[in-house]
């Protein structure tokens, strides 16, 4: 098994919005997990909500007080509906969330069942705007902050007893992500194992940004850096009495696998 097949099929999964989940957000994660790595950028191309004809951002607070919404919890479409409520000046306890995966929850507001369907995967966020709008604009959520990170996560104990995967798989990461910076990626590969046409896979993958170590290391991985920032985030956003928020997340960042 060649490192250059390695490094196609990483970011074939980057790729894959249908077949996988984004980013597990829990408070709990830090007691038990280190942060390695960031392997992808993504704005609400890949990950947004979607309302019913006649909801927008001024009166979504009204309209969907009391409506059925569908999330897939623990995910990054969950956080993108707590932050896309804040915004909107919706208070997420008014709304009945129902814990549905993306292409459940892309039928159901199709179907009528929900007002709101908060989704990742082109072609769930596709079927939705067919019968809706997306709440925020890309543009919208953008200047509002909201964003996502798909990261490399492991536990210690993983950790411990696997360092050189650990080490190799990032590495591998990286080289894909150069590939694909350079223009070198196959995107058919990319598209059918994303199960998305050429086009709507180029759209969304463009949207991405693949950064390299350096900027890992200046840029997201450092104190005050914007990774350290969405952990402080999403830490106090889930943050439960049995699972609190950490004071201080750089005991869980680990830049020491990242390439040179």
């Amino acid at each position: 098994m060649s490192r250059k097949w390695l490094a196609d099929y990483v970011l074939e999964c980057t790729g894959s919005f249908l077949q996988r989940e984004y980013v597990k957000i829990r408070t709990n994660v830090a007691n038990t997990q280190l942060f390695m790595d960031c392997a992808v950028i993504y704005g609400l191309g890949g990950t947004t909500c979607v309302a019913a004809k006649g909801i927008n951002r001024g009166n979504a607070a009204a309209k969907l007080d009391g409506q059925k919404v569908a999330v897939p919890l623990g995910t990054m479409a969950d956080y993108v509906f707590k932050e896309t409520m804040r915004v909107v000046g919706a208070d997420v306890s008014s709304v009945k969330v129902v814990d549905m995966a993306p292409e459940d929850g892309s039928a159901a507001f199709v179907n009528g069942d929900v007002a709101m369907a908060c989704l990742f995967g082109g072609n769930s966020i596709d079927a939705a705007k067919e019968k809706g709008d997306l709440l925020l604009s890309k543009e919208e959520a953008q200047a509002e902050g909201i964003a996502g990170i798909d990261i490399t996560s492991v536990t210690n104990k993983f950790l411990k007893e696997n360092p050189g995967m650990l080490r190799t798989f990032i590495e591998v990461t990286h080289e894909a992500n150069a590939r694909h910076n350079a223009g070198k990626s196959d995107m058919n590969i990319i598209a059918k194992d994303a199960a998305m046409d050429l086009a709507k896979t180029k759209g969304q993958i463009g949207g991405f940004e693949f950064p390299n170590a350096g900027t890992m290391k200046s840029k997201y991985m450092n104190k005050g850096g914007i990774l350290m920032t969405y952990l402080e985030l999403m830490g106090s956003m889930f943050a439960t009495s049995e699972n609190p928020a950490l004071k201080d997340y750089s005991s869980v960042v680990d830049t020491g696998y990242l390439p040179n």
